[in-house]
């Protein structure tokens, strides 16, 4: 009853449960280097490639169309990869993926039609730091050219997500030449410590940390680094700028009330599709308010608080106030986990107060949690992933060029001359 609200990632584990063999397969027969990228003609970005855990250390490649919003989970078939036409790896197939070291192309199947682009060449380095006596690890992806770049640090989801739970946002935002920071959240992958302990607030140290080691790098531009949080990296980007001024916060479905509130929303829905109504309904909803109540209040007054308690009683918007930043906040209309009409209305109001100049609220119509374009607004179909094919056409070309648009790219130029 105790399980904080589940990233996207985590969500729809269950149901990919299954392609767990084709996982190992991806990760044993290849590199995963050698498929990770972004391809596109004439070195505009289109399509980016990624490797996405699906739960219990299995991963499955990922390729996502930048320009119209596709998305497909592809399983290894000799030499390249095949994808059906949604987003969870489930037959008929209907595509074939080739990637080469130079190469992605793209043919559907029975003797249909290719597409083809060059791959854009990026570098990955190994990126490392520690904090709180926690040691951290991870990579920053940057243009393939030596320049002056800005940077996002990328703050993770919620559960055991690690630097695989984060779409393409590393590779595609290299590619539009700003430098990305990921890195494996406490207790996930390659990095100590316990996520189960954390709050909010602990988060937002990790990520300031990692901030101050990016800034320290010779091609970084140490006052254009900005952050982007996705579900619960929504509530921990506000909180990590409110405490070190960032250059810019993009927050992605979470942020605007306390986890407590996103968590009975949650359970609300969850109950509506259960069908219970009257008394039972009633029952059910001041059950699991009387659980949040108790956490909210042993956070608050310290008395031995979990990390749930205190990611439950963590409220951002006192953080949001203290943001002069730029800022993007972006919800889907249709989330079950978070009700972003009410959200919206609450960063916009809250946003404007501050005085803020310079803030943008967007909910996409019709998307879930994940920003995927849904038919559904039942909980269990969002679990399962039902029918989902792709993210809003404008999702990928708001979030980059809203980025590009607010930083400075040099290439060549040396940040520290």
């Amino acid at each position: 009853m105790r399980t904080a609200i589940a990233a996207f990632a985590a969500a729809t584990s269950m149901l990919w449960g299954v392609a767990a063999k084709a996982a190992d397969a991806n990760e044993t027969d290849h590199s995963r280097a050698d498929f990770t990228g972004v391809f596109g003609p004439g070195n505009a970005p289109r399509w980016a490639t990624n490797w996405r855990d699906i739960g219990e250390g299995h991963k499955l490649l990922q390729v996502t169309d930048l320009v119209t919003g596709q998305v497909r989970l592809l399983t290894p078939d000799g030499d390249s990869f095949v994808g059906g036409d949604y987003l969870a790896p489930s037959p008929p197939e209907t595509t074939r993926y080739s990637i080469s070291a130079d190469r992605i192309s793209i043919c559907a199947l029975n003797g249909g039609s290719c597409e083809s682009a060059p791959r854009i060449p990026l570098r990955t380095q190994a990126f490392s730091f520690s904090n709180d006596g926690i040691d951290f690890q991870g990579e920053i992806w940057k243009p393939a050219q030596t320049g002056c770049y800005p940077a996002v640090v990328v703050a993770f989801g919620s559960e055991n997500s690690d630097r695989h739970s984060l779409d393409p946002f590393p590779e595609a935002l290299a590619a539009h030449g700003i430098a990305a920071v990921i890195f494996d959240k406490r207790g996930t992958g390659a990095s100590g410590g316990d996520w189960q302990d954390a709050g909010i607030e602990d988060f937002a140290g990790d990520i300031n940390a990692a901030r101050k080691v990016t800034a320290r790098d010779p091609e970084i531009n140490a006052a254009e680094i900005g952050l982007l949080g996705f579900s619960e990296g929504g509530w921990i980007a506000p909180a990590a700028a409110a405490r070190e001024p960032a250059a810019f916060v993009v927050s992605i479905s979470g942020g605007a009330f306390t986890k407590g509130d996103s968590y009975m929303y949650k359970m609300r829905r969850r109950f509506e599709e259960q069908g219970l109504t009257g008394r039972e309904f009633d029952a059910a909803i001041a059950k699991e308010q009387a659980m949040i109540d108790a956490s909210t209040r042993a956070a608050r007054e310290d008395r031995q608080a979990t990390g749930f308690d205190k990611r439950i009683a963590y409220d951002p918007t006192e953080d949001w106030r203290k943001i002069g930043a730029p800022v993007l906040w972006i919800g889907g209309e249709w989330d079950v986990l978070e009700d972003i009409p009410a959200s919206a209305a609450k960063m916009r109001q809250l946003l404007a107060a501050t005085g803020n100049a310079d803030h943008a609220v967007i909910v996409f119509a019709g998307a879930n949690h994940g920003i995927f374009e849904t038919a559904s607004r039942k909980p269990s179909d969002f679990f399962k992933m039902t029918g989902v094919k792709r993210h809003p056409p404008g999702y990928w070309p708001l979030v980059l060029s809203w980025i590009t648009e607010r930083t400075d790219r040099n290439v060549g130029r040396q940040c520290h001359d």
